[in-house]
């Protein structure tokens, strides 16, 4: 598991931050994205979320558990829904992201939230809707972009990829392009564990390794998590 402090430090990072965590199942997704709304909220912040339609569901769900109506929220314009897989249909075209389309569909409504509230975070699913049907270099191409927005814009953006849109042969490779797309990296989220047992340690190896060959190259952050 991950500390909730651990998880409040990484989340209260300031803008221009990328942080990334790859998550079992879609209750560790909802629970950690959860936890990223609140913090965001506690800060007076605008927020975000581009996702599909089950991880909204589980979500809401989760929020409600814990008494924040996501409706309500919605309603007072703190929180922006969009969906994921409409989003990627307005510039991913002939398997090529659309910069000035990504920008005008996806960036603009960001700054205006920001405009309203000062301060916005974002979350986003596509590039693990892009990974899942084997379009690498698309998720890798647009997490660039994401990155550079941050930069230019002063937001925080956080991406999540479900276990199960990796594959185990490929780890190694695949967690250096995610990892080295990101400044902030966050273990594996585990929640209502239900998976291989061989994998996911076979997955966690490879995080550890890899985290340890790219830390001290770049300016990325890690927080370690506690059995």
């Amino acid at each position: 598991m991950i500390t909730t402090e651990s998880l409040q430090s990484a989340f209260s990072s300031p803008g221009n931050s990328h942080l990334v965590q790859v998550c079992e199942n879609l209750s560790s997704q909802a629970e950690i994205l959860t936890e990223y709304i609140r913090e965001g909220l506690s800060n007076g912040e605008g927020i975000v979320i581009i996702a599909r339609p089950e991880l909204r569901k589980a979500l809401a769900d989760k929020m409600n558990s814990l008494g924040l109506d996501l409706d309500d929220l919605k309603a007072q314009s703190r929180i922006k829904i969009l969906d994921a897989n409409f989003l990627l249909s307005l510039f991913n075209f002939d398997d090529a992201i659309d910069k000035y389309s990504f920008i005008k569909y996806v960036i603009t409504p960001v700054v205006e939230v920001k405009l309203k509230f000062g301060k916005v975070r974002t979350f986003g699913e596509m590039v693990d809707i892009l990974w899942k049907n084997g379009h690498q270099n698309l998720a890798v191409e647009l997490e660039g972009m994401w990155h550079d927005s941050c930069h230019e814009n002063d937001f925080m953006h956080f991406c999540t990829y479900l276990l199960d849109s990796l594959e185990p042969a490929e780890y190694t490779d695949s967690l250096e392009r995610i990892c080295n797309s990101h400044n902030h990296l966050i273990p594996i989220g585990k929640v209502n564990h239900t998976g291989d047992e061989g994998i996911l340690s076979s997955f966690e190896l490879t995080w550890n390794n890899v985290v340890d060959k790219i830390k001290f190259s770049k300016n990325i952050s890690s927080i370690s998590p506690t059995v």
